[in-house]
This record gives C-alpha cells, structure tokens and sequence, in this order.
C-alpha cells in the first residue's frame, strides 16, 4: 500500500530500523524489490531517479511502479532521487511521486539553501517530502575532506525545512575499492544536532557491521542502488530465452533485496501482517 515517506521514516525512527531505498530501471527489479518487501513483511521505498528523465519514458515507469504498489498490502512509497534541477522536481510532482530529492550539495553552502528551500516549499506545498544532501559523498571516502559538519547540518535544516538529510560520513555511490570507514563519531553528533531525518547514501558496498552501526546512530533510510543494478545483470546472465531472463532478473534482485532489509533490521515491520 502507497504510504508516505515521513510515515515510513517517523516508523524506522521509532523502531531504529532503515528503510531500504531501492533504486529500480526495469519492470524485474520493481517486482523483485516489491516481491521482497512482501516475502519479509518490510517497509520499502521506491527509487525512479532523475538520471532516467530524458532517457527513459519516466512517465511509464513511474505509472507501472505506482499500479503494483497499490497492489501491496506492505507500506512502500516512491522517491526522486538526486534531482538537479527545478524541472526535475517539477516532474516528481506531475508524475505523483510521493517524496523528492533536490541535489545541489556541489555548489556553496548558502545556495544549496536557497534551491533546496525552493523546492522544499514546491514538494511540501504538493503533500511530498523533501530531502536535501549535505557534504560531498565519496569525495573524501578517505581523508575526511568534504564530510558533513555537524553544526551545518543543523542550520541547513532549519533554514531549509527538509524532513531529510544525506550526509556524508564516509560512504561512496558504486562500488569500493576498498572497504570504507564511516565516521561514526561525526554522525553521532550530527544526530545530536539535526533534526531530520538522516540518510546514508552509498548503501550497496558497505559492509553490514558498519550499516547496523550507522543505524545505531540515527540512519533511517539506506539508498541502494548499484547492489540491485549487479542483482539483476547476474540474473539474466546465461538465459537462453526471454522469459528465463525476466524471471532470472527478478529472483536475483528479490533474493537481494531481502538480504539487505535482513541487514537493514526492516524485515517484520510492515505492521498488522
């Protein structure tokens, strides 16, 4: 059932669980993050992400996304990732996404404030959630160079007014090569001081003792991405006819997914079923 972002982040909050944000292209992953989240009972988000505006027909993938999570008796809801632009945000609104992102963490710290506000007041003013990134993740994997400041969290966040913040503490998108080592002490006290909802970003390679820490700490939702891209490659590999294919794809990213809210500590948390 479609439930809305802040509902499933207040939960994850409440149960200090994550929601794990899968990051979908193609009818077999939607049915395999979906028929995960059904076999573990789990809360999961949705990602249609900006990169596929231009690219892809977002319209029909979004509308396909949507028919099969009013088909799901378990909470999910769909989510912009990493989008640019006014334009992007625009279109999260028109499709009927239930939550956006505004990106704009390269640029200075005063106007990543003033676009992320923006669209914040256009998200908010439509019933959807906001989030914002602060820092710059994987950049500074090794050296600390680029990592949320604490106290800077704090007045983003007030002064954008984003139910939630991707900050960087040491995560990278795409695959490590070698493993990371998040700044826990940095994200302790970046809960401490904002009040958001925190996001880690970078969930595919990291390992999982380093995701329950950072759960520990004040994490509620895990955008991954590149696991579910390999998931479904492994999958078709070999197939000798269409339909091995699909359902190849679709059984890969499912067994996927449900590792990662196994990890995530989601499995058992869609309430009453």
């Amino acid at each position: 059932m479609r439930t809305k972002t802040t509902e499933l982040l207040r939960n994850a909050a409440e149960g200090r669980y994550a929601v794990g944000a899968f990051a979908a292209h193609t009818l077999e992953e939607l049915s395999g993050i979906i028929g995960a989240a059904e076999e573990e009972k789990s809360p999961a988000m949705l990602i249609i992400g900006s990169w596929l505006f231009g690219r892809a027909d977002v319209e029909l993938l979004v509308r396909t996304a949507q028919f099969m999570m009013q088909r799901t008796r378990v909470p999910i809801s769909l989510h912009l990732d990493h989008g640019r632009t006014p334009e992007h945000i625009a279109g999260a609104i028109r499709y009927g996404y239930d939550s956006g992102m505004l990106d704009a963490s390269d640029l200075p710290f005063e106007q990543n404030v003033e676009k992320t506000r923006a669209a914040a007041e256009s998200l908010h003013k439509a019933g959807m959630a906001c989030e914002g990134e602060l820092g710059k993740i994987g950049a500074g994997v090794s050296s600390r160079e680029g990592f949320t400041e604490p106290e800077e969290a704090r007045r983003f966040v007030e002064e954008t007014d984003v139910d939630a913040l991707a900050v960087a503490v040491g995560t990278a998108h795409g695959l490590y090569p070698k493993p990371p080592k998040l700044d826990f002490d940095r994200l302790e006290r970046i809960h401490a001081k904002c009040p958001a909802y925190l996001v880690l970003h970078g969930g595919s390679d990291t390992p999982p003792d380093q995701v329950r820490r950072a759960i520990e700490l004040g994490i509620t939702k895990i955008n991954i991405a590149t696991d579910v891209t390999l998931a479904y490659i492994r999958g078709i590999s070999g197939a000798k006819w269409s339909l091995e294919a699909s359902l190849g794809a679709t059984n890969a990213v499912k067994a996927l997914v449900k590792e990662k809210m196994q990890i995530l500590g989601s499995s058992g948390r869609a309430v009453g079923l």
